[in-house]
């Protein structure tokens, strides 16, 4: 239902209607968009700092907290703050690193959770 509602409304103006089912599940299937996550690993994060960074925040407890955490949800404001407020010590390189790891690059696919996306796929949703 989500596959042919994306065909058939077209919602970002892909052209779905002039492609043939392989042209379509390709391009539902190529990354192009980008999206916002809610969970960050942590083994990201340690791997955004700078070694100088590394030892700076060490010192403090606050750090030790989130690095103790398999992941991190960055959804909610108060983390967000709490965040800022621990890494506020950190590098612009690392601060870069780390904003960079807020989004994430998707498939049309994936952001409509359709996981990969087949020609077989696109034809039943058009005969649906």
């Amino acid at each position: 239902m989500i596959l042919r509602t994306e065909l058939t409304s077209d919602p970002l103006g892909r052209g779905y209607s002039a492609m043939t089912d392989v042209d379509a599940a390709a391009d539902l299937n190529t990354v192009y968009r980008v999206r916002d996550r809610t969970l960050i690993p942590t083994y990201e994060i340690f791997e955004a700092l700078t070694a100088g960074d590394l030892t700076t925040l060490l010192a403090d407890n606050r750090f030790s907290v989130v690095m103790g955490m398999a992941e991190v949800s960055v959804e909610g404001v108060n983390t967000r703050a709490i965040l800022a407020d621990v890494f506020s010590v950190a590098t612009t390189a690392t601060k870069q690193r780390l904003k960079a790891l807020e989004t994430e690059p998707v498939s049309r696919a994936q952001e409509l959770d359709l996981g990969r996306v087949l020609p077989g796929h696109v034809g039943m949703a058009r005969a649906a």
